[in-house]
């Protein structure tokens, strides 16, 4: 009953546990910061691709379709037609934000296009 010197092996093993759980939830928290910032970066260029494809859509019934670029306050967006007919528009949307990351989407529109042709 008197030894002295057994506790301190098990000491060690708690001190290691709680070590490599701390260790493990730091590695969670850096993981989960890489992600948040990369969700926000995708967020600005959908954000970007959303309303440019709007305030787009409301400038061609005014001016007809065209190649354009539209500048916001967090990125611009460049329009660019891939094919036009009667019928059928397919327009290729890059968006670049103020941080220099891209992401396109295409957007193909129906009926009658006529205007500037």
């Amino acid at each position: 009953m008197g030894e002295k010197g057994a506790i301190m092996p098990v000491m060690l093993m708690v001190c290691f546990l709680f070590s490599a759980l701390l260790l493990f939830q730091i590695t969670v928290y850096i993981n989960e910061k890489h992600n948040v910032t990369k969700e926000e970066e995708i967020l600005t260029l959908e954000w970007l691709l959303r309303n440019a494809e709007q305030e787009w859509v409301k400038q061609i019934e005014v001016t007809g379709i065209d190649e354009r670029t539209i500048t916001l306050p967090s990125g611009t967006v460049r329009f660019e037609l891939l094919s036009k007919n009667k019928n059928h528009v397919r327009v290729k949307i890059i968006a670049k934000d103020n941080n220099g990351k891209k992401r396109h989407h295409y957007l193909n529109m129906e009926g009658n296009n006529d205007t500037n042709e």
